[in-house]
């Protein structure tokens, strides 16, 4: 045993600084004093006596410099004018005792009273948890992408700018460079306007071509973000002009990976789409504009500058004098005269404004507020329930309080001490909310489509975790103050009579429980009918047939340079390589198609009908989407042929453009006519070609799912290989995966030519389960918010009757004393809970049809006000209530009559 090491004042003294000067000049002695002697009358065993003895002394002096400055919640008393022990001339004692001691108390009253009960405990931390963590995760998503301003300088300057035509009342965000420029030479708010358009191109950096992700991009685009490259030096704006020598800069992820971080590099060239760029600059890293893992940057030299190109999007920077409302009123002021592409045709357009961020977040924004809202409704529900639970659990402490009240305890302090337990059951059901927080997060960034901007850096950063910390403390307030307000003054009388009748029979807090209750049920009604009929829309778009034999199907690109340019080199390409794919044994066949099925864009082209009046000049022609296709392509794709014939084999080229039509192209424009034979003139603006219809075919949602049939035009390529250029490649396997087949792919193809890299390489199957990701996502969110909705809410009725049933257990041994059947007090009980199913069910009614309006943009053939999933959400709500409502009646219904007059 060690003595004690010697007391040294010097720390003491330096934290008794925190304590008012009066005070450290009439008691510090004492306080030193103090510290020795309790500090001297404890042993200190062992090497770690003398640490031991400090944190002692640290934590008491600490804790008394708290105690004294929390000067509103407890200062110290006034010295007793007896002294000490009552005798004058002593040191004047103080009270120690202050309000954050109470504090602490309560603190410690409240964790033994929580894990004195740790199922009801465990019960309420898991409902807040829940609650917490799912609205934790949305916040995240939330504060990700609509929240976090952009990574520039001042991004809230930062504008994107449109084309809106008044006569059509038509936006267009894409135009051509005349556009661009007339607008850029036109106004007058803006300090820089840029423009920019991404594409994947073929690069070739010394290890053979490859294709990557590129954005092309005016010198003022960079000036308008307020962003210089970190290492060489801009786009200027002589790099932009037509002819200029080509220019690039490079991503610093692409700088260091395939480069080795060289600074050497600048000066360097490099071929892209088989023309030599200069690399002037590496951009800072993370920088990212214009699209999603961007590996460089090319000044816009060398991009198309006619009017019929509609490629480019704008974005500029607004001067520091003006507001984004005072730019759109400016861009609206003034009609600039603008080319249609159309030869000779130009229109009225005025600039519209908008911020950049909201033209990113596009329309995200809906679903992300509506998910916000349903995870509100989840917490508030979850909310509910504990509120229940803390008003129950409060009811049958009516003694414990009244006790404490008859001591002297005031309203206030018994009030605080209700709200310190649920503060507590707040704090720590945000600690188990945040981890729950956390691995939602991680389901969420799986599940986001590709759509959703900014996915990758989802998570739970620390202004998601302040969030959490800070919704939990609130929860807790919340959870709280009715507990709090409504028993915090006790009726001491009827409290402490032992087995006092009626006790916790109060009407004013039943009828505020039953409130709850309602409310419960309300909410959960609106997230259920929501989720019904998203979950009915995302069924009937998964039932919709393509058109076509989706299985064992695999599409692919080649990424043709202009070494094909010559029509007959290019055909002899495809043609080669549609043997050899055709010759491989496990691929049943093979033809080419201009744009592949499933997330393949479409070509849209007027046609006129040369058997009736053709359309005067100017006046517009009815349209068609025209698919190119090979010969061989209805037998690859699976598509029968309902009338005539198909293509031709053989492919031949002589002779009239063959075309098959789709059913729709039959109902819109030959719904009471044979269309075999007749004869169509296809295209505009001077290109027009005749075509002879030889055939019809089903409707094929080519472009989409959720797209509607259009008219269609089914065009052989052999008559097209003039307006081709970047055709794609179908081919079907017998069994199997498709994807397998990737490398012997792109063997065949480095067999013909070894410089033709693949891009697009995907299974059929595969992209239309991507083409369905955003509907899935928000069916999913919506389906397991609703689903936990309905379980909490049905938590909560089953709480309160069973509540009500241990209230008046007494009253039930009284009425079946009197000749009461169960099947009565069975009636009595479920009535109750039926009258209270019904308010909510009602009062959720009418929310549902407010709230379900919002859905309407992402419901497929179907409205918001579908009688059927409305219908089954009330049937599914009202039969799990009535069920919660059941259990404790039954267990009523159940009672003996003598044991429930003897319950109390």
């Amino acid at each position: 045993m060690t003595r004690p090491p010697r007391f040294s004042e010097w720390p003491a003294r330096w934290l008794l600084r925190s304590y008012p000067r009066s005070f450290r000049l009439r008691y510090g002695g004492e306080m030193i004093a103090f510290f020795r002697l309790q500090r001297g009358e404890r042993q200190y065993e062992g090497r770690l006596g003398g640490l031991r003895f400090w944190r002692e002394v640290l934590f008491d002096v600490v804790q008394g410099a708290l105690k004294l400055r929390w000067r509103r919640l407890g200062r110290p008393g006034r010295p007793s004018s007896q002294g000490v022990n009552g005798r004058r001339g002593q040191p004047p004692a103080f009270r120690t005792e202050t309000e954050m001691g109470n504090i602490l108390q309560d603190i410690r009253i409240s964790l033994r009273t929580l894990f004195k009960h740790p199922g009801w405990t465990a019960a309420a931390v898991l409902t807040l948890a829940i609650g917490i963590g799912a609205t934790s995760a949305i916040f995240g998503l939330v504060n990700d992408i609509l929240l976090r301003p952009l990574p520039y300088p001042q991004p809230e300057r930062i504008i994107a700018v449109g084309a809106f035509v008044p006569e059509q009342a038509y936006e267009r965000r894409w135009v051509s460079y005349p556009v661009y420029s007339i607008f850029r030479e036109s106004q007058d708010f803006l300090e820089e306007l840029g423009a920019f358009s991404d594409s994947r191109v073929t690069v070739d950096l010394g290890g053979g071509a490859e294709r990557m992700s590129s954005v092309a991009l005016s010198a003022s685009v960079l000036e308008a973000l307020g962003v210089q490259p970190a290492l060489g030096r801009p786009f200027q704006p002589a790099d932009d002009e037509e002819g200029a020598p080509l220019t690039v800069l490079l991503s610093h992820r692409l700088w260091s990976e395939r480069m080795g971080g060289d600074p050497g590099t600048l000066g360097r060239s490099i071929e892209i789409g088989e023309r030599p760029h200069s690399i002037i600059g590496v951009m800072p890293r993370g920088f990212s504009f214009g699209a999603e893992d961007v590996d460089f940057w090319l000044s816009l030299a060398r991009q198309p500058r006619r009017a019929t190109n509609h490629y480019l999007k704008m974005v500029g920077r607004l001067k520091d004098e003006l507001s984004i409302a005072q730019a759109q009123a400016r861009g609206s002021a003034t009609r600039r005269q603008i080319p249609t592409g159309a030869p000779g045709k130009f229109s009225e357009a005025v600039m519209r404004c908008r911020t950049l961020q909201s033209e990113m977040v596009g329309n995200v924004r809906p679903q992300l507020l509506i998910f916000l809202g349903a995870v509100g409704a989840v917490l508030l529900i979850g909310s509910i329930n504990v509120v229940n639970l803390m008003l129950t659990r409060s009811a049958s402490r009516g003694r414990e309080l009244a006790l404490r009240s008859a001591l002297g305890a005031g309203r206030l302090r018994l009030a605080r001490q209700l709200l310190t337990e649920a503060l507590l059951l707040g704090l720590i059901g945000g600690l188990v909310g945040a981890g729950l927080a956390y691995l939602l997060s991680e389901v969420l960034i799986a599940l986001a489509p590709g759509g959703f901007p900014r996915s990758p850096q989802l998570g739970m950063d620390p202004s998601a975790l302040a969030f959490t910390f800070g919704l939990a403390l609130l929860t807790g307030l919340a959870v709280g103050a009715l507990p709090a307000l409504s028993h915090s003054r006790p009726d001491l009388e009827g409290g402490l009579r032992e087995g006092a009748r009626g006790a916790g029979l109060s009407p004013r807090r039943n009828r505020l429980r039953n409130s709850l209750v309602v409310a419960q049920v309300a909410m959960a009604l609106v997230l259920v009918t929501s989720a019904g009929l998203l979950v009915k829309s995302f069924m009937t778009l998964s039932a919709v047939s393509p058109g076509f034999d989706t299985r064992h199907l695999l599409s692919f690109r080649p990424a043709l340079s202009s070494a094909y340019a010559d029509e007959e080199r290019r055909k002899a390409f495809y043609q080669e390589l549609v043997q050899r794919l055709e010759s491989h044994p496990g691929i049943e066949s093979a033809a080419i198609t201009a744009t592949p099925p499933v997330g393949g864009g479409h070509i849209g082209e007027g046609f006129a009908i040369l058997s009736r009046p053709l359309p005067a000049e100017g006046e517009n022609r009815p349209g068609a989407d025209v698919q190119i296709v090979g010969p061989k392509f209805l037998e690859t794709a699976g598509i029968p042929v309902l009338k005539g014939r198909g293509f031709d084999p053989r492919g031949r080229s002589d002779g009239p453009a063959e075309v098959l039509v789709s059913e729709e192209f039959v109902r819109r424009h030959f719904p009471e006519e044979d269309p075999l034979g007749e004869r169509l003139s296809v295209g505009s603006y001077g290109r027009q070609r005749e075509v002879r219809i030889v055939g019809v075919v089903p409707d094929v949602r080519v472009y989409r799912l959720s797209r509607e049939p259009r008219p269609m035009i089914w065009e052989a390529a052999s008559h097209s290989w003039s307006r081709t250029w970047a055709l794609s490649i179908l081919l079907r396997v017998p069994e199997g995966d498709p994807a397998d087949l990737g490398p012997s792919v792109r063997e065949m193809v480095r067999e013909i030519d070894a410089d033709v890299p693949l891009t697009s390489m995907g299974a059929i199957d595969q992209r239309i389960r991507l083409s369905l990701a955003g509907a899935r996502f928000r069916t999913l969110l919506l389906g397991a918010f609703g689903a936990t909705a309905l379980l909490l809410s049905m938590v909560g009725v089953y709480g309160v009757m069973a509540y009500g049933v241990v209230q008046r257990t007494q009253e039930v041994g009284v009425r079946m004393a009197m000749g009461a059947s169960r099947r009565q007090i069975l009636a009595w009980f479920a009535r109750r809970g039926a009258l209270l199913t019904a308010l909510g069910l009602a009062l959720g009614l009418a929310g549902a049809v407010l709230a379900t309006g919002m859905l309407e943009s992402y419901l497929f053939r179907m409205t918001p006000l579908d009688a059927q999933t409305f219908a089954l959400a009330l049937l599914a709500l009202a039969g799990a209530a009535l069920l919660s409502c059941w259990l404790p009646a039954r267990r009523a219904s159940r009672l003996e009559p003598m044991s429930a007059l003897r319950c109390e």
